[in-house]
């Protein structure tokens, strides 16, 4: 029996697919490794790449309609009969061949998680062409091995979101994992490579400063949604009102500093920022007492992240005004965000639906 099975959810990723499995095949551990890969549109066919890597057990499910990375990533879980789990994008590929074999060097009796490095590579023109994510938990699952035991024990599960559904799973492995005081192992080696590629949805659309349409525009409501889901899901876990209140405050503050890059980046999302914090304040934070000293911590943290950036320039708000500024309308829900999104040209509409942005799918 296998040890871990490797999850690729897979939309469109006939072309891009084989690059993922041949990583897999050349691991020093392949004997150890199934992979399950499910497809994101039932029109895709995966069957004539298994002719290319026969020495790999590779599953196939079946797909009845688009639904998003999360429920397709759902599907694998439900599907896994392995001890370990693990995930990749279908245009991302293991950075090494000793990748896997140097995670599960790091598991012990007492082990349900364990990670490496994970490098990004950027676009064309960046400064720099690579950036190595080395946080334990980011928030993305791939690159990670989760136990399966541990998922199941706590009914872990990914949600509908079709991006940023990563933070809310391993919001809720974080939650168990310091509940239960548990160790996540890390090594000091990257082992996992994000690729930049045009059928990616974070990595699409670029205009002339090399930002994606993504980042500033759907990214952003995903990101607001998943903190909503995630406050109601600490709250029904009777998580300390303290620490729930930290994490939505840290929201606000990153919103803050996402607003102004946008300034610069992708003028055109600014006004739906501005609304998303709004949106998260009134659902979650309005009648919360939020210390003058976490927000002051808060503010630091996120601005020393972002030190090179505001070198070379300063936010017309401060961050006291932007909340000022984003509290002095009233909240108007769905009605809002479809006026603000009717100003936006036909052809970013028309991508965002592709996508498949449906406004009634958020909580507004």
């Amino acid at each position: 029996m296998k040890d871990l099975t490797i999850g690729i959810p897979a939309y469109h990723a006939e072309e891009l697919i084989c690059d993922a499995l041949a990583s897999i095949q050349i691991q020093t551990c392949v004997e150890r490794i199934k992979v399950v890969i499910a497809p994101d549109d039932p029109k895709d066919n995966y069957t004539k790449v298994l002719k290319y890597f026969p020495n790999l057990e590779i599953k196939i499910l079946k797909c009845k309609e688009n639904t998003g990375p999360g429920l397709a990533r759902q599907r694998i879980l439900d599907a896994c009969d392995t001890e370990w789990i693990s995930f990749m994008d279908a245009d991302d590929v293991l950075y090494n061949p000793f990748a896997i074999e140097q995670l599960f060097s790091t598991i012990e009796d007492d082990t349900f998680f364990a990670t490496g490095y994970v490098a990004e590579e950027m676009y064309e023109g960046c400064e720099n062409r690579i950036n190595v994510h080395t946080d334990i938990l980011n928030a993305y699952v791939n690159g990670h091995l989760f136990n399966m035991n541990f998922i199941r024990m706590h009914d872990i599960r990914f949600s509908s979101l079709r991006s940023c559904e990563d933070a809310e799973f391993i919001l809720k492995f974080i939650f168990f994992s310091r509940k239960l005081d548990i160790k996540l192992k890390q090594i000091s080696e990257i082992v996992y490579l994000w690729r930049n590629t045009k059928n990616s949805i974070t990595h699409d659309r670029l205009n002339e400063h090399l930002c994606p349409q993504h980042t500033y525009d759907l990214n952003e409501i995903n990101k607001v949604q998943s903190a909503i889901n995630n406050c109601k899901w600490l709250e029904e876990h009777h998580e300390n009102e303290d620490n729930i209140v930290e994490y939505l405050v840290n929201h606000l503050v990153e919103r803050y500093f996402t607003w102004h890059k946008s300034t610069i980046y992708n003028p055109m999302f600014t006004e739906q920022i501005i609304f998303c914090e709004k949106w998260l304040f009134v659902k979650t934070l309005a009648d919360k007492n939020i210390p003058n000293a976490l927000i002051s911590k808060l503010y630091a943290k996120h601005n020393s992240c972002n030190t090179k950036f505001f070198e070379d320039s300063v936010p017309s708000l401060s961050f006291p005004d932007f909340m000022k500024k984003v509290l002095s309308t009233e909240y108007r829900g769905k009605e809002e965000l479809l006026e603000i999104r009717s100003k936006y040209p036909s052809d970013v509409i028309e991508y965002d639906l592709s996508r498949g942005f449906d406004i009634d799918g958020f909580d507004l």
